[in-house]
């Protein structure tokens, strides 16, 4: 439908702030009445293709949902490193204690300790899987034992430990294995979100062309009762010249009222499909005033994107298509995805049915001195050194948890896989199809075009003949009827292959 020759004029930007109209001034106590003006007609929105496409990608209110939900779970990825950050803690205490000599080596009949103690510890997780401790402790003790060496004392300990997992729970894959999980999320997600824009485009170009067959489909239901108005007019002259009888004029006028309802009907259907699409390409802001949003909805839709042309129409090969889709599909790369988090997940599990084995390795430091300062220097300086090297085995002994975790995470990833070739088939078959329906709906648009030819033809030799009286006004009302049907089923033919086209690009996942 050629539609760049109406004069419709919109100045209204994508998703732009909704001006409501001002509220109506209050009327003064004596003021005369005065006739309402013609309430004005709204302003023609003028849409082409890109722009509804342009619109349904920045306004549609699925996409703004999933563009949150996508937000959320970049969140969480980037929020699961936190594992490695490093972790403190600090412990102050005082203790007074009393106790009675259990024996004379006590050092008093009463022991009396005053003991403030102070204890600090920074944990440094690896993504080796291993981990680096340093302690200090500082215990300051006033008692009254005879056989300590100092009344008041300050004995310190400083302890740097690192640990590292040899068999289970060891290296970089099982150690970051949670958060390569949380990225596969978010890569899922974003997979998802493509799917559903392409969803939304193919929603976008289908009501779109369903938007302009419409009314196509009222441009030929008004020619059509154009016709009936021009056969009851003529009729109409005959009858008053005495030539035509007052059945003619009849049929006619009946004639004329069945192809004025059907435009009614075809109008509501019209109505329908603008309601359509303006869910899909018009957005609402949140907590908009619901007479805002019903001011842009009555706006009337005017497609400028003229039905798909079949003399540009190329027929592609299926295999051509299937390998643009193969590796264009956002549905396959989300199912791939699915399949490297399996694969982490078993890799997870055969490292949890192992035992655990823990190299360590510590350095550690006492001082001892009725001086704080010297004790600490002492401790600092490594005076008295302690260092230890260890390996610690341990397990459960039959470990069925990991074993059932290992078996199930291997099911899955079978699961994962099948789900992949199913995925691949069903994507076959949405090409296949998508071609084949292609290359019908433009057969079917060949023969809709010789049908409105010949359909013409017929109506003009009818018209001949009646102008000569050798045919009856019911015969040339049914030429005209059939006229209108080849219109309007080449209109259908028309509106199908745009959208066999719209379907054909979501197939190739372009």
């Amino acid at each position: 439908m050629n539609v760049t020759g109406r004069a419709f004029v919109l100045a209204v930007g994508v998703c732009a702030p909704r001006i409501a109209a001002p509220p109506l001034a209050a009327q003064a106590p004596q003021a005369p009445a005065v006739p309402a003006p013609a309430a004005q007609a709204l302003p023609a929105l003028e849409l082409s293709l890109d722009d509804a496409l342009r619109r349904a990608l920045e306004c549609n209110l699925d996409l703004a949902i999933d563009a949150a939900n996508v937000e959320a779970q970049r969140a969480r990825a980037l929020g699961s490193w936190g594992a490695f950050d490093p972790t403190y803690s600090l412990r102050a205490a005082v203790q007074d204690r009393e106790q009675e000599a259990p024996s004379s080596l006590t050092g008093a009949t009463v022991l009396e300790e005053d003991t403030q103690s102070f204890e600090g510890s920074l944990g440094l997780p690896l993504t080796s899987g291993g981990r680096f401790d340093l302690t200090f402790t500082t215990d300051n003790q006033k008692t009254n034992s005879q056989f300590s060496l100092a009344e008041v004392s300050t004995t310190d300990t400083v302890r740097l430990a690192y640990t590292q997992p040899l068999l289970r729970g060891a290296w970089r894959g099982y150690a970051t294995s949670q958060q390569r999980l949380a990225e596969l999320e978010l890569l899922q997600a974003r997979e998802r979100r493509e799917k559903l824009r392409a969803d939304v485009e193919l929603s976008v170009r289908q009501a779109y062309w369903d938007l302009v067959g419409a009314r196509e489909q009222e441009s030929v239901r008004r020619l059509a009762v154009d016709l009936a108005q021009e056969q009851v007019q003529q009729n109409q002259r005959r009858l008053e010249v005495g030539v035509g009888t007052e059945v003619d004029v009849l049929q006619a006028r009946t004639t004329l009222a069945q192809r004025e309802e059907q435009l009614l009907s075809l109008q509501t259907t019209v109505a329908n499909a603008e309601d359509a699409l303006r869910a899909l390409v018009l957005g609402r802001a949140h907590a908009e005033p619901w007479e805002q949003t019903l001011s842009v909805w009555k706006q009337p839709l005017v497609p400028t994107t003229s039905l798909f042309d079949p003399a540009a129409l190329e027929i592609p090969a299926a295999g051509p298509v299937l390998a643009a889709a193969l590796s264009g599909r956002s549905e396959l790369a989300e199912q791939r995805l699915r399949i490297e988090a399996a694969e982490v997940n078993l890799a997870r599990t055969v490292s949890e049915l192992r035992p655990s084995l823990d190299a360590g390795l510590s350095a550690s430091a006492f001082g001892f001195d009725g001086d704080p300062g010297e004790a600490f220097e002492k401790t600092i300086g490594f005076d008295f050194p302690t260092l230890e090297a260890s390996l610690t085995l341990s397990g459960p002994l039959r470990n069925r948890t990991a074993l059932g975790n290992q078996r199930a995470s291997r099911a899955e990833l079978r699961a994962a896989l099948l789900a992949y070739d199913k995925a691949e088939l069903t994507v076959l078959t949405e090409v296949r199809s998508a071609v084949r329906e292609l290359a019908h709906q433009a057969e079917a648009v060949a023969a809709a075009e010789k049908s409105v030819a010949l359909a013409q033809r017929q109506l003009e030799a009818e018209q001949a003949r009646y102008a000569q009286g050798l045919s009856t006004t019911f015969q040339l009302l049914e030429f005209q009827q059939q006229l209108a049907t080849a219109m309007g089923s080449r209109t259908v033919a028309l509106t199908a292959l745009s959208r066999a086209q719209a379907q054909l690009l979501r197939a190739r996942g372009a």
